[in-house]
């Protein structure tokens, strides 16, 4: 979970929750009430909550593509000298038929 800043203040996955599934309450900085879940009190009203789905196998990683021309992007969130320097080179992507 990040807030509003992008600053990441908790993370909720099978690591830190044993594998276990839970109910939880996100709350903004400021309220007070009392929640049946586990409360998460974020920093800021606004939260970003970002899933991952796990993959097995290389097959699964791959995303079907629009028929025709297409472009991808490639965001970047802080990063380090050497992308910002052109020193880091995307690895090539190939369209498959399938």
């Amino acid at each position: 979970m990040l807030d509003a800043y992008t600053n990441t203040f908790r993370n909720v996955s099978s690591r830190s929750t044993g594998g276990k599934p839970g109910q939880y309450a996100i709350v903004g900085p400021t309220w007070k009430g009392k929640a049946a879940e586990e409360k998460i009190q974020a920093p800021t009203n606004t939260v970003w909550l970002i899933g991952r789905v796990e993959v097995k196998g290389k097959e699964s990683n791959w995303l079907p593509s629009p028929p025709g021309d297409f472009n991808l992007v490639l965001r970047m969130f802080e990063p380090k000298p050497r992308m910002l320097e052109k020193g880091y080179k995307l690895p090539p992507v190939k369209r498959i038929s399938g």
